[in-house]
């Protein structure tokens, strides 16, 4: 009987090793896929010279747009999206000198539309990098950029403010 209960507790060990090394691979894929997630197009302007996040109810200082509020925001924009509910999108404020085809490298982004109104160029695409996205002409959409004399602007899913 002796040894039976010895072979029964090793078995239950060995089976307890491997339930271990089974979650801790599940633990690293997870996390491993998680890092390859698309993000918000925040997590790729750390940079930027300020932001503006549209929604629809927030307590912080905002400019009210008929649709929803404007909130801008010239520090932690992560701070800024925890106080912004139901999130309609984000515009990120860039200096006029940025490298707007470092930007669409970067981010990988398919470009779907080009359009030059008055001095200002606006094009549309998609990068599998940035989440979210709506359609627009029957393409799926989740950047705009806007190209002005006074800034380049990064909205997502679309501008949706002036620029």
């Amino acid at each position: 009987m002796n040894v039976y209960l010895r072979k029964n507790r090793s078995t239950i060990a060995d089976m307890r090793l491997r339930i271990v090394t089974i979650l801790l691979v599940v633990a690293v894929l997870i996390v491993g896929l998680a890092s390859l997630a698309p993000k918000s197009i925040t997590k790729y302007f750390a940079d930027a010279d300020g932001y503006i996040v549209y929604c629809r109810k927030t307590d912080l200082p905002h400019e009210d747009n008929g649709l929803g509020k404007e909130v801008r925001c010239y520090g932690d924009i992560g701070k800024t999206l925890a106080k912004c509910k139901y999130v309609d999108g984000v515009t990120v404020c860039l200096p006029a000198d940025t490298d707007v085809d470092a930007i669409v490298e970067r981010l990988a982004v398919s470009v779907c539309s080009l359009q030059k109104i008055a001095n200002v160029y606006v094009f549309c695409g998609y990068s599998t990098l940035v989440k979210g996205g709506i359609y627009v002409d029957g393409q799926l959409v989740n950047l705009q950029i806007a190209v002005a004399e006074h800034g380049v602007f990064v909205g997502s899913p679309l501008l949706l403010g002036s620029y």
